[in-house]
């Protein structure tokens, strides 16, 4: 028996054999339009990884930035999001670390008396890899919509406490591939951030994680301190380029 994880719907099938093909009229109807939580750039039931060199890429900026606009229903860059849920595991820095960053990128410490807290939650270290995890394996078995958008810094520390050896192609592609399928099915969205190499600015690690993610490279534009180039190879859309200019006047950053 096989079941269909968006429909529930069973499929008999033959002892030791798979499920019978199906006709081209058939097999069309399982087409499903990209659905963007940030237009153009980060869709839904998909793998993302935004990479940049180890410091002062703003990788992880530039996703607190994200978790912000998403919850909020904002734009980010220039691109305009589809409000829902946002779960941010961090593996670098500590809880004041991040704490911090996520004031400098616009959340205030107390809300004023006609706001509203936003649907942003955060988790730590493998503890909150492993309830996110969890999460989304319980999404898929039960055919249970689970339409958060999980935002991990960085896919080196999760491989890591996984076990996984991130130059090791074929042990990534079972990871990534495993956790596009969960994605999939509870309707989620993963990003991820991830390193250049030391020596140049390419990506670190098996080629899987750029063949099996949507991919974004952060580039310091010579020159021009503080501007950034996001460039943007999707699988599920055209891509393109962002620029972004990252001042830190008073302690405090500006997009």
């Amino acid at each position: 028996m096989i079941v269909d994880l968006d429909t529930g719907a069973e499929t008999q099938t033959v002892d030791g054999e798979g499920s019978a093909p199906v006709n081209v009229d058939e097999f069309i109807k399982r087409a499903r339009p990209t659905t963007w939580i940030v237009d153009e750039r980060i869709a839904a039931r998909a793998v993302t990884a935004i990479a940049g060199q180890a410091k002062k890429a703003r990788k992880t900026l530039l996703i607190l930035h994200l978790v912000e606009c998403v919850a909020r229903g904002e734009a980010w860059l220039g691109h305009q999001c589809n409000k829902r849920p946002v779960i941010f595991v961090g593996f670098e820095g500590g809880d004041a670390f991040i704490a911090q960053r996520v004031m400098d990128v616009g959340h205030k410490a107390a809300l004023l008396p006609d706001e509203v807290s936003i649907p942003a939650s955060f988790q730590m270290g493998i503890a909150g890899w492993t309830w996110v995890l969890g999460r989304l394996r319980r999404a898929a078995k039960d055919v249970e919509p689970w339409p958060v958008l999980i935002c991990i810094d960085t896919l080196s520390q999760v491989l890591a406490a996984c076990n996984i050896d991130e130059n090791d192609n074929m042990a990534v592609t079972r990871f990534l591939g495993d956790l596009e399928k969960l994605v999939q099915a509870a309707g989620a969205a993963l990003v991820f951030s991830h390193h250049f190499s030391k020596s140049n600015y390419q990506m670190r690690g098996a080629s899987a994680i750029m063949a099996l993610c949507n991919w974004c490279d952060i580039n310091m534009i010579k020159g021009e301190q503080g501007l950034l180039r996001l460039e943007w190879s999707l699988r599920h859309g055209p891509g393109g380029v962002d620029g972004v200019r990252v001042n830190k006047p008073n302690g405090m950053f500006t997009f």
